[in-house]
């Protein structure tokens, strides 16, 4: 059968549980908003350092290029 509590029966019907269900749903609806937001502040922060560190090991292999005749200091090779 149905669901008992203390023996008595449980009716699903009821507004006063479901005035409870809705709560909590908006309770954990609204938690759950803050964490997606703060969770998608981070993924965008290391999102930023993740590419910055990208440009940054670019621009030193970019700049260990060197001509194989002369040995001449990387940084001509841009200017």
């Amino acid at each position: 059968g149905g669901w008992t509590i203390s023996g008595t029966p449980l009716d699903l019907h009821d507004p006063r549980l479901l005035a409870i269900a809705e709560a909590e749903r908006q309770f954990f609806e609204a938690e759950y908003d803050g964490y997606a937001a703060s969770n998608a502040n981070g993924a965008a922060f290391c999102r930023s350092a993740a590419l910055i560190l990208m440009a940054l090991l670019l621009l030193r292999h970019a700049l260990s290029v060197t001509d194989a005749d002369a040995e001449d200091d990387p940084s001509t090779f841009f200017s």
